[in-house]
C-alpha cells in the first residue's frame, strides 16, 4: 500500500486515481479562479476559503501536470531524478502558497495587488522570478546531467556523415541522448 502511495505521488501521472484528481482539479480551478476574480477584496468570509482551496489545488494539479511533462520529455533514466525535484518543488510551492494565505494577505489580494503597484515594481518582480526560475532550471539540468551521466550525442553534421539512420533520427531537429 505505501508503495502504490509513493508512486502516486512521485509518478502521479501513472495512476489512474492520481488522474481523476488531476481532472477534480481542473473543474476546482474553474470555479475557484472566476470566484475568486469576481469576489470583492471586502469580502474575507468568501475570498478566506476560496484562497485556501487555490493554494491547495494549484500546486496539486501543477504536480501532476508537470508529471506528464516528465514522462513525454525527460529520457527514462532521468526521471526518478526530475520526479523527486519536482515533488520537492511542488511542496515548497504548496507551503509557500499556505504562508501566503494564513500570514500574508492571500493568494487573490496578491495577484490583485500587481495591477495597483507601481509599473516599475512590477517589472522588477518579473524579472527577478523569470530570472530565479532560469537559474532553477539550469541547476536541475546540470543535476541531471551530473546524476544520470547524459550528454548531448554529436552536431547534425557528424551524425549526417556518421550513418543515413542517424540522419533520419534526428531530422526531426531532436537532440538523441547517448547514455554512457
Amino acid at each position: 500500500r505505501a508503495a502504490a502511495m509513493a508512486r502516486a505521488v512521485l509518478a502521479a501521472d501513472t495512476v489512474t486515481s492520481a488522474m481523476r484528481v488531476h481532472h477534480a482539479c481542473n473543474l476546482a480551478l474553474a470555479g475557484l479562479v472566476p470566484a475568486a476574480y469576481l469576489t470583492p477584496s471586502e469580502n474575507k468570509a468568501v475570498l478566506g476559503p476560496v484562497d485556501l482551496a487555490l493554494g491547495v489545488v494549484a500546486p496539486v494539479h501543477s504536480h501532476i501536470t508537470m508529471n506528464m511533462v516528465i514522462s513525454d520529455y525527460v529520457p527514462p533514466a532521468a526521471r526518478g531524478v526530475a520526479r523527486s525535484g519536482l515533488l520537492g518543488l511542488s511542496a515548497v510551492a504548496a507551503l509557500g502558497l499556505l504562508k501566503l494565505n494564513l500570514q500574508g494577505p492571500g493568494i487573490t489580494a496578491s495577484v490583485r495587488r500587481l495591477w495597483e503597484a507601481k509599473q516599475e515594481e512590477v517589472i522588477m518582480t518579473v524579472v527577478v522570478v523569470v530570472m530565479v526560475t532560469m537559474v532553477v532550471v539550469m541547476a536541475v539540468m546540470v543535476m541531471v546531467r551530473s546524476t544520470v551521466g547524459l550528454q548531448p550525442s554529436a552536431p547534425r553534421a557528424t551524425l549526417a556523415r556518421a550513418s543515413p539512420a542517424a540522419e533520419r533520427i534526428n531530422s526531426g531537429g531532436r537532440i538523441i541522448w547517448d547514455l554512457p
